[in-house]
């Protein structure tokens, strides 16, 4: 689970020089700077960036004395203004700064709370947080009894627990999950995107404890039957059952998923036959690649990542019979030539952002998402796409 891929001699000389060749180089892991997992467009950060760049062009110069007037204001009478709010949700900076929008956003949330607001002021605070890394400031509002139901919208809760996986805030994204799902009864305390984060943290945390936890999750998933689990979810489950070397279970996990269509779910099956000693069927399941008939305009990933090359050959070397091993050389030469095999790591695959966003479609907004749907809009457009990472696992 190493974000580098290191120098490795784990290959004998019976596996021949490709092999070698594989493991020789030492590049930096495809993914660099933050982990996040949904990209900024989709999180709203994008256009919360646009609009504060709009806002401190208009407040220009007068940005500090506009910050002092709206505390003075604050002080006497106690009111706050929506279009006020919004300048200072997009301007704050400082500390001070931050601590004046704060005491507006608490007064703001008296004022409206047994009224209508025509403005949802949740995600667009938490996006404050997250454009100026306080998750810390983030989290005390999302706790604040004073700021209750001030935060109870989907976006708000995914921009938060994005925030908190990307400091390294596992255990409060943890609690925040929790609470999440207290507030909703029924499947609809479950999620999606909030259930691939919280599996992600649990991943992160890597200790027996929080494996527990993912698995006792899963189950209290499975027991509703109109919750479809996201792929992504299931892959940081799976790929954690057998960093805890437990490949049986990561097998069962992956039990309903087909490998034919998620590269991720065939290099995890793969492995963990690889730990069981099922050679054959390992080997089997990464020699699938070579038969595939895919048009070179379908940009599908298809690859065979470092960490199952290593797992099936040290479980050839156990196996120590010379068919076998002459087999899996050919089989990887192949892969090799057709270009199936990558230095990425898997842990950088499965942590590559989900790319959404809302478009405008037939006069209707929708929500793109998925690699099936992203082919279909191939198909009809006839425009060549750009090749993205794992978004076939949502």
């Amino acid at each position: 689970m190493a974000h580098v891929f290191r120098r490795s001699c784990i290959f004998k000389k019976n596996i021949g020089s490709f092999t070698e060749f594989l493991w020789t180089y030492s590049p930096i892991s495809a993914t660099v700077g933050r982990r996040f997992l949904f990209s900024d467009e989709f999180l709203g950060l994008e256009s919360y960036r646009r609009q504060r760049v709009v806002t401190l062009e208009k407040t220009g110069s007068s940005k500090a004395e506009f910050s002092s007037m709206l505390k003075r204001s604050m002080e006497k009478t106690n009111i706050v203004f929506t279009d006020d709010l919004k300048t200072m949700v997009f301007q704050a900076e400082s500390d001070e700064d931050l601590k004046t929008t704060i005491e507006m956003i608490k007064s703001y949330a008296q004022q409206t709370r047994h009224s209508y607001s025509t403005f949802s002021f949740g995600p667009v605070v938490m996006r404050m947080f997250y454009y100026l890394k306080r998750p810390d400031l983030a989290l005390d509002c999302f706790k604040d009894e004073h700021l209750e139901n001030f935060f109870d919208q989907r976006s708000s809760h995914l921009v938060l627990l994005d925030m908190l996986l990307v400091s390294g805030h596992y255990s409060d994204l943890l609690d925040v999950y929790s609470s999440v799902k207290a507030k909703y009864l029924g499947t609809d305390k479950y999620p999606n995107d909030c259930t691939t984060l919280a599996l992600a943290a649990l991943y992160k945390v890597n200790t027996p404890e929080a494996f527990k936890t993912a698995l006792e999750l899963l189950q209290e998933l499975g027991e509703h039957s109109s919750v479809v689990v996201p792929a992504r979810a299931l892959a940081f489950a799976a790929y954690f059952a057998l960093g805890q070397g437990k490949p049986d279970v990561c097998l069962e996990i992956l039990e309903s998923q087909n490998e034919e269509k998620f590269v991720a779910c065939l290099n995890m099956k793969a492995m963990a036959k690889a730990d069981l000693d099922l050679v054959e069927e390992a080997i089997a399941l990464i020699t699938s690649l070579l038969y595939k008939d895919i048009p070179d305009y379908i940009k599908i990933r298809q690859e065979i990542f470092p960490e199952t090359v290593e797992k099936i050959t040290k479980a050839v070397e156990r196996r120590n019979k010379s068919e076998v091993t002459h087999k899996f050389q050919i089989v990887l030469k192949d892969l090799e030539r057709r270009q199936h095999l990558t230095f990425q790591t898997f842990e950088d695959f499965i942590f590559e952002p989900i790319v959404r966003k809302l478009a405008m479609k037939g006069g209707f907004k929708y929500r793109q998402r998925g690699n099936m749907q992203r082919q279909a809009d191939y198909i009809n457009s006839l425009t060549p796409r750009k090749r993205v990472g794992l978004s076939d696992l949502e």
